[in-house]
């Protein structure tokens, strides 16, 4: 009896037992396979081999079928890329308070000159943030693998020579 763990596409799982207009007990009914297996399948998408054989012949797929698509890793880099910008910002913006209180205490008093200067630094954080915004939000560009290949085809785009 062979109990390797291997990842399907959790997706495919769900979607196809959809299809059937399945629930997932039924599914587990007609399959033999628990429920709890069911859930954590289309969860995670992580089975035994003996779970994807029994699929493999519910649904008339082969093995090889179940494998994840390549887009799942590139939909969650997408969005931590997408939250990385905020989770920068709110860092910096964290660090430079911490840097407020510090001075506040080890000195006594905060300048003017020290306000305007954190200021200024905020600004042109926020501005520059804004623009990157709304130029993705005008170009349609959903995640940093769509502006690498946008400058890809600029770069190896013909110019003519004048």
């Amino acid at each position: 009896m062979n109990n390797k763990e291997m990842n399907i596409d959790s997706h495919k799982l769900k979607n196809l037992r959809k299809m059937k207009g399945w629930t997932q007990q039924h599914l587990a009914d007609v399959s033999g396979i628990s429920l709890r297996t069911i859930q954590r399948a289309e969860l995670n998408g992580s089975v035994s081999t003996e779970t994807v054989n029994a699929l493999c012949a519910i649904f008339n797929l082969k093995p090889l079928d179940w494998q994840p698509t390549q887009e799942e890793p590139t939909l969650s880099r997408t969005q931590i890329l997408k939250k990385g910008w905020v989770i920068a910002l709110m860092a910096i913006f964290i660090s430079q308070l911490v840097a407020l209180a510090l001075v506040w205490l080890f000195v006594g008093t905060i300048s003017a000159l020290w306000l305007k200067s954190l200021l200024a630094i905020w600004l042109i954080l926020g501005l520059i943030s804004a623009i990157i915004w709304i130029t993705f939000n005008r170009q349609g560009i959903q995640s940093w693998h769509q502006l690498r290949e946008l400058n890809r085809s600029v770069r190896n785009k013909p110019r003519l020579n004048k």
